[in-house]
């Protein structure tokens, strides 16, 4: 992201009291926020284990 801020590419002005509470600093400036969400596939053999074995992934 840095290099869209170096070319005037970004907007200043990011202050929110609940970004900066919620994100560490060195994932924010005051233009911009790093946020991600990542997915996990898990793989499991239904011939080994079955879905009840497995709380909350089937």
């Amino acid at each position: 992201m840095w290099a869209f801020q170096a070319k005037g590419m970004t907007q200043s002005g990011l202050t929110s009291a609940i970004i900066k509470s919620s994100v560490p600093k060195n994932f924010r400036t005051t233009h911009w926020v790093g946020v991600a969400k990542r997915a996990r596939i898990i793989y499991y053999s239904p011939e080994r284990v079955t879905g009840a074995e497995l709380p909350g992934m089937t």
